[in-house]
């Protein structure tokens, strides 16, 4: 992981669980970090012991990825303060257990929203940038669901369809281009 040290990384769904221990990784290896998740203390919390420990830059940037506002509102916080992601790390996301009939339709499209639209949205979003540079990585939490379906988790389960779809595609058209 040497080649990301000094690179900045921008970490979806940051606050806790698998996206701190990804941030936490990142920062070993001496990449700036811009953190963000819905809960602001946490990732302030994350950041002061990764500062501490590793001596490295970090944002923290509280966003509601489950809006539909939200990717735009990060990607253009990110572009004001001129920060190059080089590596785009999508794991933000949500599941939630019941018969598709009778889990709430906004819950569902607030999964959807999470899970695949900004996932992709971001992915679009910085994209460009990391082709111009020939430079960039772009992972894409899903979930073992990804390659499986499973009763009471239809949305969940398409939603990790998709970012399994959309990542080996990415893999194959972005082949020479820097961008892995």
């Amino acid at each position: 992981m040497d080649e990301l040290k000094g690179k900045w990384a921008l970490v979806t769904g940051a606050s806790s669980g698998i996206g701190a221990d990804i941030a936490r990784l990142l920062a070993a290896a001496g990449c700036h970090l811009v953190l963000t998740a819905r809960r602001k203390d946490r990732l302030d919390a994350l950041k002061q012991e990764l500062t501490a420990e590793h001596g490295i830059d970090i944002e923290t940037v509280a966003s509601d990825l489950s809006k539909a506002s939200g990717p735009k509102e990060l990607f253009d916080h990110i572009e004001a303060k001129k920060i190059p992601i080089a590596v785009l790390i999508n794991n933000a996301g949500i599941g939630f257990q019941g018969n598709y009939d009778e889990v709430d339709l906004d819950a569902q499209m607030g999964l959807l929203q999470l899970n695949v639209n900004s996932v992709a949205e971001l992915t679009h979003r910085f994209l460009p940038a990391m082709k111009a540079r020939n430079e960039g990585w772009i992972m894409q939490v899903a979930s073992l669901y990804a390659f499986a379906h499973g009763t009471g988790f239809a949305t969940y389960c398409a939603s990790k369809h998709f970012v399994l779809s959309l990542s080996e595609s990415l893999n194959d058209e972005l082949q020479g281009s820097g961008v892995k």
